[in-house]
């Protein structure tokens, strides 16, 4: 894909859109071939990592990481793109795990300014389980624990939401 980028000769494009794609991970090199890009945009994928050359996103003002099933950002991301870009350059509505794997990724987010929106930021698994819908800028990372695995659907976080949601249904059913 990037072989192709280059020889498209499209050093004046400033936006890509691979959004709705079911990317599972993205070339190293991506943004190289083009000089000019100001906004990527990786919405609704199924990326759970990013790792990118920093080095050729110098004019990079915004990169929309949502939805998708982020777990971390390569540390070397992080610290070079936190550093580089505009406040507010980064948005990422994900659902979040919250355990002790995740204090680092989370410290992260908590201490940068690339990140718009951060303070709506939750956690949507956590381990312990109380601190599911925490916001990330608020939740006690010397209490979090890894006793529950926040990667299978074990949690009985998934049973509960199929229960909420026929719940739902059974109510808008009968007021019909």
């Amino acid at each position: 894909m990037v072989r192709m980028f280059y020889n498209g000769k499209l050093h004046n494009l400033q936006y890509i859109d691979l959004s709705f794609n079911y990317l599972t991970s993205v070339p190293y090199n991506l943004p190289c071939p083009f000089p000019a890009l100001t906004k990527i945009d990786f919405r609704q994928n199924l990326l759970q990592s990013l790792a990118m050359n920093t080095s050729c996103l110098q004019g990079i003002e915004s990169i929309d990481l949502s939805r998708n099933h982020f777990n971390d950002l390569d540390k070397n991301f992080r610290d070079n793109f936190a550093n580089s870009v505009p406040a507010n350059s980064l948005l990422m509505r994900n659902s979040f795990h919250c355990d002790c794997n995740s204090a680092d990724y989370i410290q992260w987010i908590r201490s940068t300014n690339a990140i718009r929106e951060k303070n709506i930021l939750t956690c949507s698994r956590a381990s312990p389980i109380n601190f599911v819908g925490s916001r990330l800028v608020e939740v006690p990372l010397h209490k979090l624990d890894c006793k529950t695995s926040l990667t299978s659907s074990s949690t009985g976080l998934d049973s509960g939401a199929n229960l909420f949601y026929l719940l739902v249904l059974f109510v808008t059913s009968s007021l019909i």
